[in-house]
């Protein structure tokens, strides 16, 4: 398993895996790592393609979205299956209402 945030978030999101999985390699295989969408394109050599992507309550800046579709095609291929979610109050965007259209029909 790969779990990824931005920088600030690794300490807690590595504590709270530790916490819930034990430590990595020895009690569970997983790692937590920073993925910076649309510019960690290394990132894929090191765990690509997944098999499975869970994403909550990330789809809430516009200006990010087509970084997301860029690092979803570097990540996934077709079995990949994607789960998104966001929040009751959240109404997404038109354009990413359409992402994941836009994700599979680009996907090789």
């Amino acid at each position: 398993s790969v779990m990824t945030d931005l920088q600030p978030a690794i300490p807690l999101l590595a504590q709270n895996a530790e916490l819930a999985l034990g430590e990595p390699g020895k009690d569970c295989n997983y790692i937590v790592s920073e993925l910076l969408w649309g510019q960690d394109i290394t990132f894929r050599e090191r765990i690509a393609p997944v098999d499975v992507v869970i994403g909550a309550d990330i789809l809430y800046i516009d200006e990010v979205t087509d970084d997301l579709v860029q690092t979803l095609h570097l990540l996934c291929n077709k079995n990949t299956v994607v789960y998104m979610a966001y929040g009751k109050i959240y109404k997404p965007a038109p354009v990413r209402t359409s992402l994941f259209l836009q994700v599979e029909i680009d996907l090789p």
